[in-house]
């Protein structure tokens, strides 16, 4: 059973993985936005706020902003700042769902293990 509930964690594991590592869809003013979810996409994000803010500049300047399906669209640093809290908001729940699959596993027996499922 030990190696059974190994294999289910890495299962949800890489699930996990592959959630943070697709897209994030994000809502502004009742605008949905869908963004690569990617570490190095969120460090951009957090990055381009960064030198707005270093750079003294109002959160009402934009910045051009590649999108998941490869089109452009400008944000206001402001709306930079809340695209980035909405991610880290889903990053959050990626996390919690894999926190609760695990108790799941912690709690399966032979016969339930083969349920436990991501969604």
């Amino acid at each position: 059973m030990f190696n059974l509930k190994k294999a289910k964690r890495q299962q949800i594991k890489d699930k996990r993985n592959e959630m943070l590592n697709g897209t994030v869809t994000v809502n502004l003013s009742g605008t949905e936005y869908t963004l690569d979810c990617d570490l190095v996409s969120r460090s951009s994000i957090h990055q381009a706020i960064d030198n707005g803010t270093n750079a003294g500049l109002p959160e009402t300047d934009t910045v051009s902003w590649k999108l998941a399906d490869n089109t452009y669209h400008d944000f206001t640093y402001a709306e930079l700042k809340m695209i980035a809290i909405q991610m880290a908001m889903f990053i959050q729940a990626q996390y919690n769902i894999e926190r609760d699959k695990s108790i799941e596993i912690d709690n399966a027996t032979i016969n339930t293990i083969g349920n436990i499922n991501w969604e």
